[in-house]
């Protein structure tokens, strides 16, 4: 210790250090990212299903863990909020907007579309508009052919993509 009463690890305790990220990229925490009134309306909804799906609406290309998305839900299993069958990936469906995962396929999606390809226990959303099969970004999805919608796009549902 010193004079004012703080101390510090000896050489000891610092070779005994776990370190869970030395070296390694802190997951992303997108809320940090964005405007303070953006998280105020994104955490505000009246119910964690909703405050999930503006979260999403909110963060189109961004990475999303699992962390941000839990505070967003502020419930017991979060995840449930953002898959279909009642969740986000439902609820925004019709908005044009799909939310890729950890999946192998979601992967490919991304990488074609050149959004972040999400990492184990992230999300990216994705708002989609129609494309000619020759359009530059354009995957085919479903039988039919997106691309990443722009400001002045037509609204289209997005396509069920499947978690494989």
């Amino acid at each position: 210790s010193n004079r004012d009463g703080k101390f510090t690890l000896n050489e000891a305790g610092r070779n005994s250090i776990d370190w869970l990220f030395q070296g390694k990229e802190f997951p992303p925490n997108v809320l940090l990212q964005l405007d303070e009134k953006v998280v105020e309306k994104i955490l505000n909804q009246g119910s964690g299903q909703r405050n999930v799906n503006e979260l999403f609406r909110n963060t189109l290309g961004l990475r999303v863990g699992r962390a941000v998305v839990a505070t967003a839900a502020q419930q017991d299993d979060p995840m449930k909020r953002v898959r279909y069958n009642g969740g986000a990936r439902s609820a925004l469906q019709k908005e044009g907007i799909i939310i890729l995962g950890q999946y192998n396929n979601h992967g490919d999606i991304a990488k074609k579309l050149g959004v972040p390809v999400p990492q184990k226990g992230e999300s990216v959303a994705v708002k989609l508009t129609k494309a000619a099969m020759n359009d530059p970004g354009a995957v085919k999805l479903a039988g039919g052919y997106y691309r990443i919608a722009t400001k002045n796009d037509k609204f289209c549902t997005a396509p069920v993509i499947e978690c494989a």
